[in-house]
């Protein structure tokens, strides 16, 4: 993962430009912006959770994301432009060729759901994947653990809202804590 620091008005000229982009811009709105996150409205299902954290994304046209998985429930809203979810259940994770516990990332894939080499990886052969393209205005769920990738099909602007409870929150805490000691910064 590459972690740069750009201003938002040079990725946006950068776009404007037609520029090739091969990264998302990302944020963690609850420290970046917490004004912001105090106005993220929580459906009444998360309002309770000790644990919640939101991530604004920002990506030019055909950025791909990796297959991943994540922890938290999470709650995924499209605000500008359109993007394509590949999901795959969490009960299939033998499927993935995830990365090993060592690597540091063992909640990465190195497989492109959506171009996937099977001669590399012939476990994803016949994985049951499930599609969703999102349009401004659509909210998305994501399950915890389900593998997903996501794709902008056009520049796009989305928020993220995550969430974890009961014994979850010390292992989010865990998690967050592995990262900032292995100066992971997503």
């Amino acid at each position: 993962m590459l972690n740069e620091t750009t201003r938002v008005a040079d990725f946006v000229d950068c776009l404007a430009a037609g520029e090739p982009i091969d990264r998302y811009m990302v944020f963690r709105v609850h420290e970046v912006m917490p004004e912001l996150f105090d106005d993220i409205v929580r459906p009444p299902y998360c309002c309770t959770a000790r644990w919640c954290r939101s991530r604004f994304w920002f990506g030019g046209p055909g950025q791909n994301g990796p297959l991943h998985r994540d922890l938290p429930e999470n709650l995924y809203a499209q605000v500008v432009g359109r993007k394509r979810f590949v999901m795959l259940d969490r009960r299939l994770t033998r499927m993935v060729h995830r990365y090993s516990f060592l690597s540091g990332v063992p909640n990465y894939s190195p497989v492109d759901a959506e171009r996937p080499d099977l001669g590399r990886h012939p476990h994803f052969r016949g994985a049951p994947l499930m599609i969703a393209d999102l349009e401004p205005g659509d909210l998305f769920y994501i399950p915890s653990l389900w593998w997903h990738q996501a794709r902008a099909i056009d520049t796009s602007v989305s928020v993220n809202l995550w969430w974890v409870r009961g014994s979850m929150v010390a292992v989010a805490r865990a998690a967050e804590l592995f990262m900032r000691l292995r100066g992971l910064r997503l």
